[in-house]
């Protein structure tokens, strides 16, 4: 799982760089969606944020190693990490969002959350998932109906698109230079 992790945190971290880097105006993207693996080719991940993704301070810890701790202490397999990719990518297309370093670990959080939910059958409690992540729990079950709003409950995940995902997230991302 760790080259998973880091291509996912490789992504997540060019996304809130481009964001932090052009401090991106109304309706400019940040990502296109073919960098982003979005299930909708023609979209992209516009500009607009939801506060109730935005952290109230910085965070000291690296996406990195909060996706770690999240898989260690959440017992993620693989497809759960997909999953919250999948469902990040439907949140920041059909709400337009970006990415930002303000919102990207209460934002992930929300969608490993769900993704967690929807794969397992016994999934922990939210108490336990809110530990996990560093948030109340109060905060944790705002995020949780947030994201499932963004999204518009559409939480299925055919096979097809996991198995794009997968192939795209499981193999180190090489840059071209341009």
């Amino acid at each position: 799982m760790p080259v998973i992790i880091d291509v996912i945190s490789e992504v997540l971290g060019s996304l809130t760089s481009k964001a932090s880097a052009s401090c991106a105006s109304p309706g400019t993207s940040t990502c296109s969606s073919s960098e982003c693996y979005s299930e909708l080719s023609s979209s992209s991940w516009g500009s607009t944020t939801s506060s109730i993704y935005e952290g109230t301070s910085e965070h000291r810890i690296s996406i990195r190693e909060y996706i770690k701790r999240w898989s260690k202490y959440a017992h993620n397999e693989e497809q759960i990490l997909l999953i919250a990719m999948i469902y990040l990518d439907r949140c920041c297309v059909k709400t337009k969002m970006t990415v930002t370093p303000a919102n990207v670990h209460r934002l992930l959080l929300a969608c490993l959350l769900v993704a967690s939910k929807w794969f397992h059958d016994t999934p922990y409690s939210n108490k336990h998932y809110a530990a996990v992540g560093g948030v109340s729990l109060k905060d944790l079950n705002r995020l949780e109906v947030a994201i499932l709003k963004d999204m518009r409950f559409s939480t299925h995940i055919e096979k097809k698109q996991l198995n794009v995902y997968a192939k795209e997230f499981s193999r180190p991302r090489h840059h071209s230079r341009r």
